[in-house]
């Protein structure tokens, strides 16, 4: 996400991240399920882990606790997994949009272990 999108992401109270939050609310822990059922475990984690990136807010009154049970579950090796394609597919069935889930798609740069 380059600095203009992101800096738009903040401005639209009506924008996808928000409308994704409100939507599954009380429902994370049965989508989380849903997403690993549909592919895979490491996928759904690597999942979890891109919607508490892109949406999490500390100030926030919303239980995130279902996907920060998956995001603490997160390991680099994971990577290897699932392909980018089934995590778009993942990203865009919650709601991201098809342009936005591919850029979140690629792997990481590091090179570090775990």
């Amino acid at each position: 996400m380059n600095k203009e999108e992101n800096r738009m992401r903040y401005k639209n109270p009506n924008l996808w991240f928000r409308v994704m939050k409100r939507k599954y609310k009380e429902d994370w822990e049965h989508i989380m399920n849903w997403l690993e059922h549909e592919t895979n475990t490491s996928c759904m984690i690597k999942t979890a882990c891109i919607l508490w990136w892109d949406c999490f807010e500390e100030e926030e009154d919303y239980d995130w606790s279902a996907v920060k049970y998956h995001v603490d579950r997160y390991n680099r090796s994971m990577e290897s997994e699932y392909t980018k394609e089934q995590l778009i597919n993942c990203l865009t069935i919650l709601g991201f949009p098809k342009k936005i889930a591919t850029v979140r798609a690629y792997p990481p740069k590091c090179q570090t272990k775990g």
